[in-house]
């Protein structure tokens, strides 16, 4: 499962340390984003599950979205679950 959160593009290392505390690897980009009719800096944040077997994972995930929502002070945080395979590839494939 593909985890995407997209927020504004606020306090980047702030957020990117809060990301650090809860997951050792995720992928970090800047996006142009419209809300409300608006033009918008945006962080998309990623987040591969390769194996759907934490339990932990959803709460992780809701407190993370509640951090940055007060850090930033923003009403909400966009969070897409997307079903995916992943695999790793080394080098000799």
């Amino acid at each position: 499962m593909l985890i995407r959160i997209i927020t504004e593009r606020k306090n980047v290392r702030w957020v990117c340390g809060l990301m650090g505390e809860f997951f050792p690897s995720f992928t970090v980009y800047k996006a142009t984003g419209f809300w409300m009719g608006k033009r918008e800096k945006s962080l998309v944040i990623e987040i591969d599950l390769f194996d759907n077997s934490d339990h932990l994972f959803d709460a992780n995930i809701k407190m993370i979205v509640k951090k940055i929502c007060g850090f930033n002070r923003q009403q909400s945080v966009l969070v897409q679950k997307i079903e995916s395979k992943s695999e790793l590839l080394g080098g000799n494939c």
